[in-house]
């Protein structure tokens, strides 16, 4: 989407990356334009985004993080926008034990249980539906995570896939 009108960053850390769409966004005119949602489940992440937020004087109307799993906090938003144009995640993708999937704190963070996807996989089904018409997934993964399958997936929804 040229001009987004909704990004969401799912498990949103530091903020870092959802900030940066909202600066971006400033940048290039498109403030006032442009909302940028970011979500954690880390009640901890949620405080530091915020904080970040806040550090690079990004107004509050432009942004809101909540606390919440993966798309649930935005539910409200997305059918507000008709869907998400950019939508951003970053998942725990290493490769750990099921059990640790989950567990909260710090850990929650990275880990990813069988090939690091536990976490992505439940996104995945849902993927296609939440996107508005020409709307972006970007995401990140390992090569132990099967990048070609999870492309096969999305594709087999009707999504363009590429690895950059």
């Amino acid at each position: 989407a040229a001009r987004p009108a909704l990004v969401v960053e799912l498990g949103t850390g530091s903020g870092y990356i959802a900030c940066s769409n909202a600066l971006l966004a400033r940048a290039y005119g498109c403030a006032g334009h442009t909302f940028t949602r970011a979500s954690d489940v880390n009640p901890n992440a949620v405080a530091t985004a915020r904080t970040t937020f806040k550090a690079h004087d990004v107004p509050m109307d432009a942004y809101d993080v909540s606390r919440g799993d993966l798309l649930d906090p935005h539910a409200d938003a997305i059918a507000a926008n008709g869907g998400i144009d950019v939508l951003l995640f970053n998942p725990p993708y290493v490769v750990t034990p099921s059990e640790e999937v989950g567990v909260g704190g710090i850990t929650a963070s990275w880990a990813g249980g069988v090939d690091g996807r536990e976490v992505l996989d439940r996104l995945l089904p849902r993927v296609a539906d939440v996107l508005t018409p020409g709307g972006m997934f970007l995401c990140i993964l390992l090569e132990q995570n099967k990048p070609q399958e999870v492309m096969d997936y999305l594709r087999a929804y009707g999504l363009a896939c590429a690895l950059v």
